[in-house]
């Protein structure tokens, strides 16, 4: 398998100014490609330690860089590519003339600094930059190659594709394909699920676990083909592994947002729906309606985070909360019918909780959730407790097992 390094260069990666999108993007990128990403490097804008670093990757089979090809004296990657190739920078007029040129088609002004660009060393091919003044840099060590390209996002994605990629075919470094299914997995720990597939790993699969902020976590089943056809036994594989998540009460779904699967599932079923949320304050419907063509199923929704409003606009009777409290199973049932009587759709779902940190004013701990759920007349409560989060992780497990809820209702 062919094997890469991504090195980023850049002080400001160093001091935590900026996040280092561009790995991440060049990660994607080689996996796409059927490479895997062998190392991945942040160094600072200092010579010796970007030699140091490219020294550390020797062993792969393609080393990118990005960053530090500007026209500034703080832009060290070509002097230290130089060294780490034993070469000499020697500076290239040519190359100074269509970096003119570029600079005079952009009506930019002309810095002696830029001139620092035009510097390379016999053997180096230019990758031309359409979108800015830096050039990328190509060259082989020995058995690997080694690319050079800029910093910013515009210019190095473009130069991949259009110089970089049609180098790394000629020299056969685009050699088979991963494939991969990702399903996301709700309502249970990367531990459990490893733990659950510790029984049945027969190593077919390179499986990961990828916990996500909006409170699931991503499942890849994923294997490497040489010749780069899909494996005639994957989609079985596949299959005998989402079986294993259901044998095990283990809710997932597709890889993509559950909101959509919900509105999805709601226009195939011709059914609407309606939110009445307490704690969650409007995040599940501002998550639902995130989904282009929501419209169709989505009746409305109202926030009633105080007694008042549950009483006012909801109907929730004062005995109710006198009695039950307002995160009890007999509050949430009357909030159900109450936005259900509002907006006239097929199904209801109302949520009252203790988001936290600390336990409410009626003694419920931090965490516990109510929720009831109005489905053609018919209602029914339900409480999950989250416990050892923080107040913004309790409210995202709520909107999630909201949709989860409706999801199951409409199986």
């Amino acid at each position: 398998m062919i094997t890469a390094a991504i090195i980023a260069v850049g002080s400001e990666l160093m001091r935590g100014k900026i996040d280092d999108t561009n790995s991440t993007f060049f990660t994607r990128w080689f996996e796409k490609l059927g490479i895997k990403v062998k190392y991945r490097v942040n160094v600072a804008d200092i010579g010796s330690e970007i030699v140091s670093a490219m020294r550390y990757c020797h062993d792969a089979d393609i080393l990118i860089t990005t960053g530090g090809l500007g026209p500034t004296k703080d832009d060290l990657t070509r002097i230290a590519a130089a060294e780490y190739a034993g070469k000499e920078l020697v500076f290239f007029p040519m190359l100074w003339k269509k970096i003119e040129a570029y600079l005079k088609t952009k009506k930019y002004p002309h810095y002696e600094s830029n001139k620092q660009q035009a510097y390379l060393w016999d053997g180096v091919e230019v990758m031309d930059n359409s979108c800015g003044t830096a050039p990328g840099l190509f060259y082989k060590k020995n058995r690997q190659i080694v690319a050079l390209l800029p910093g910013p996002p515009n210019e190095n994605r473009i130069m991949a594709e259009n110089q970089l990629l049609p180098r790394l075919e000629k020299y056969k470094l685009i050699q088979g394909k991963f494939f991969t299914d990702v399903v996301r997995v709700y309502r249970i720990g990367e531990s459990g699920i490893a733990d659950l597939f510790a029984k049945q790993d027969d190593g077919y699969f390179d499986i990961g676990y990828y916990f996500s902020n909006d409170g699931y976590t991503e499942l890849h089943f994923r294997r490497f083909s040489e010749d780069g056809t899909k494996p005639s036994d994957f989609d079985k594989n596949v299959k005998a592994c989402k079986k294993l998540l259901t044998d095990n009460a283990v809710f997932f779904t597709e890889d993509k947002p559950i909101e959509q699967i919900v509105y999805e599932a709601l226009l195939e079923k011709k059914k609407t729906v309606s939110f009445a949320e307490s704690c969650t304050g409007g995040k599940i419907s501002s998550t639902f309606v995130k989904t282009a063509g929501v419209s169709q199923v989505y009746a409305g929704g109202v926030v009633s985070y105080t007694v008042e409003m549950k009483q006012k606009i909801l109907g929730v009777t004062k005995d109710t909360i006198a009695q039950y409290g307002v995160v009890s199973a007999q509050t949430v049932k009357e909030m159900a019918r109450g936005i259900k009587n509002i907006t006239g759709s097929n199904i209801a779902l109302s949520v009252s909780g203790t988001a936290g940190p600390g336990s409410d004013a009626e003694g419920n701990p931090a965490g516990l959730v109510w929720f009831g759920l109005d489905i053609d007349g018919t209602t029914e409560e339900f409480s999950v407790q989250f416990s050892g989060m923080k107040r913004e992780q309790v409210i995202q497990k709520a909107v999630n097992q909201a949709f989860i809820a409706i999801l199951q209702k409409l199986k």
